[in-house]
């Protein structure tokens, strides 16, 4: 077997990869905007809608099968075109995930206070809409907490302003009950260190993530690279 065919079955079986991976992300998209419970509470709380999130895994997916196809294409045809195609747009998704990685370890430390304020946004909506009233019920009974900091928030939210501090949501109170419970019966810790655990939790993985599938994808540019001259030279022999 000639150098030429060992790069052409080494592109094939990378792609091959590409394509699985993109049949992962598009599953863990798929199961995370049908089991909204997994992360959508703690997204919901923190600003962003569970189904964005998902759908950007979706997304993702889709494109890993159309680029890990190409690749198998270009490789299997010889097609100068769509090697081509394929290393260029491969280099731009590295670029673009190497960065994405780079801002995401970069800004974590920075990230603490955006969700703060999201979480302080979205509490004010508690009782006005079903998203962040969802949210905010899932959260504080999942992490046994009431309000972002502490339970005294509610008394400054609109729904429950006239009524004070005597009555709580029934996700806040130390033990589950049918309806609402005072502040004596109240988980008095918040909600934000759990939310920010959780989903700092899973920013370092997404950060080393981007930049792992970024490196990935620029050894298959590589070897691309290596399959596109080795067919030219054999073409102009």
């Amino acid at each position: 077997m000639g150098a030429a065919d060992c790069l052409k079955v080494t592109l094939i079986l990378v792609n091959v990869v590409v394509v699985f991976l993109g049949f992962g992300l598009l599953g863990v998209g798929v199961y995370l905007q049908l089991q909204t419970d997994v992360l959508g509470p703690y997204l919901s709380v923190a600003g962003v809608h569970h189904t964005t999130f998902s759908a950007v895994l979706i997304v993702d997916g889709l494109l890993c099968i159309a680029i890990g196809g190409a690749g198998i294409l270009g490789a299997r045809l010889a097609h100068r075109g769509c090697l081509t195609f394929y290393s260029t747009l491969l280099t731009i998704i590295f670029l673009i995930l190497v960065t994405a990685g780079g801002l995401i370890y970069g800004f974590r430390n920075k990230v603490g206070g955006t969700i703060e304020e999201a979480m302080v946004t979205s509490l004010a909506q508690y009782n006005a809409t079903f998203a962040d009233t969802d949210g905010w019920n899932k959260v504080q009974q999942m992490l046994s907490c009431c309000g972002v900091r502490n339970y005294t928030e509610y008394g400054r939210i609109g729904s429950w302003k006239s009524q004070g501090l005597t009555f709580l949501p029934a996700s806040c109170c130390k033990n589950s009950t049918d309806g609402m419970c005072g502040s004596n019966e109240v988980n008095r810790i918040g909600c934000y260190t759990g939310v920010l655990d959780e989903l700092l939790g899973k920013w370092y993985t997404w950060g080393g993530g981007a930049i792992g599938i970024g490196f990935s994808l620029l050894f298959c540019v590589l070897i691309a690279s290596m399959y596109y001259c080795q067919i030219t030279s054999y073409d102009n022999l």
